[in-house]
């Protein structure tokens, strides 16, 4: 029941519910900008707290080389792929709806 107070399990928990009723939900967007902060906040300090806890252990430095490994590979991978699939034209189209709002 502890872990059902969590805040990204309740975050996680209310965005399905939201969905499933299919509600037309409209957070402003300086709600949201605070609320994904405290989100990875919470989530920051319940790892940091676990980690101080287990201590650095061989398995943890192996985790975390994996995480950071992980954090450069996918977007690279992701580029080069979107790369390979998005015409030089569709790129153009989405480069200037970025920069003329």
């Amino acid at each position: 029941m502890h872990n059902l107070i969590d805040p990204a399990i309740l975050f996680f928990l209310f965005g399905i519910a939201a969905g499933l009723i299919r509600s037309n939900l409209e957070i402003p967007p300086a709600i949201s900008k605070f609320l994904s902060l405290y989100l990875l906040m919470a989530l920051g300090l319940k790892g940091g707290f676990a980690l101080a806890e287990s201590g650095f252990s061989l398995d943890v430095l192996k985790g975390l080389g994996a995480a950071v490994l992980l954090a450069i590979a996918v977007p690279l991978i992701g580029y080069q792929y979107l790369r390979r699939v998005t015409s030089p034209a569709k790129r153009r189209r989405a480069g200037r709806h970025l920069w003329f709002r």
